[in-house]
């Protein structure tokens, strides 16, 4: 999850490795509020968290980072510091994050 210049100052949540272009391909775009946007990544971060918790979890090092870069967007969220961020779940999901 790195902040860039100007077009590409997405949060990107998710395997860390994937293309930008890769990211506008095919990928849903969200309208949502700052508690539904919240809501959005506390379920990303417990599917991560109870993968981390599965027996058969075999890329460890991966779902922690992934989980370590979902508490620091929660955190730039709730402050109001990110206003869209991507994750990555089966499809990827553009958020944006709607003025209060």
């Amino acid at each position: 999850m790195q902040a860039a210049s100007s077009r590409s100052d997405t949060r990107v949540a998710g395997p860390a490795c994937r293309m930008r272009d890769d990211l506008t391909k095919n990928m849903e775009r969200m309208f949502l509020t700052r508690s539904r946007a919240i809501e959005k990544i506390m379920v990303r971060r417990r599917i991560v968290n109870d993968a981390l918790d599965s027996r058969h979890a075999t890329d460890t090092d991966a779902l922690r980072a992934e989980l370590a870069e979902l508490e620091r967007l929660l955190l730039d969220v709730r402050s109001g510091r990110a206003i869209e961020f991507v994750l990555h779940e089966s499809v990827a999901q553009h958020c944006f994050v709607m003025p209060d």
